[in-house]
Formats: C-alpha cells, sequence, structure tokens
C-alpha cells in the first residue's frame, strides 16, 4: 500500500474515530461489491468458454485482475485498520447487495491460464 494512504489513515484513525469506522466501514462495502463484480465475471467467462466463444475472455480476464488488484490493496487498509484496533476484535459491517445475474458462488472457476 502507498506510504502516504497508510499515513492518512492513521492519522485520520487517531483523531477521529468515528469517521475512522465510517471509512473502514465503506471499505468493506465496496470490497464485498467488488468481490461480487468478480464472481460475475468469472460466471460470464466460464459461460463463454462452455459455449467455446473466447471474444470476450481476454477482456474479462483483464477486469477479474483489475478487481482483484483493487480489492487487495483495500483488504490492506482494512486488515491495518484492524490491527490499529485498540480492542483487538475485528468490527462487523452489513454486507451491500450487489445486482448481478447470477448469486452463485464462482469462486474457483476461472483458470490461472485466463488470468
Amino acid at each position: 500500500m502507498d506510504k502516504n494512504l497508510q499515513e492518512l489513515i492513521q492519522y485520520i484513525s487517531s483523531i477521529d474515530k468515528p469517521c475512522a469506522a465510517d471509512i473502514l466501514c465503506s471499505m468493506q462495502q465496496v470490497q464485498t461489491s467488488l468481490n461480487k463484480v468478480l464472481a460475475h465475471f468469472k460466471e460470464k467467462i466460464k459461460l463463454e468458454v462452455d459455449e467455446d466463444s473466447f471474444d470476450d475472455v481476454g477482456q474479462l480476464a483483464t477486469y477479474c485482475n483489475q478487481l482483484k488488484e483493487i480489492s487487495n490493496v483495500l483488504d490492506e487498509i482494512i486488515t491495518m485498520n484492524n490491527s490499529s484496533n485498540s480492542t483487538g476484535k475485528r468490527p462487523s459491517f452489513p454486507e451491500t447487495s450487489l445486482q448481478t445475474h447470477t448469486d452463485n458462488d464462482v469462486d474457483g472457476l476461472l483458470d490461472e491460464e485466463f488470468l
């Protein structure tokens, strides 16, 4: 994670705990949404492969990589924020809902060769 971003988050956490909690909650909601979009893209790739139509697979795989990178940065921020939490407990926040064409768990359907 970028050092300036890390310092900014630590500064906000030190001066305004409620604001830091709101930011953390928002980041967790964004991460949940990104993971749902990623699952949707993986399902689309699986459908393309099943139909032997590879026209959009490369572009979808690129989107998957970008979403994974963003999700990883969010995970670093959330982990750092949680580790600096004085209670040592990981806060629990409600999961947001993102409308997709499928609610199936498609983790693991995308082979590494596509990414």
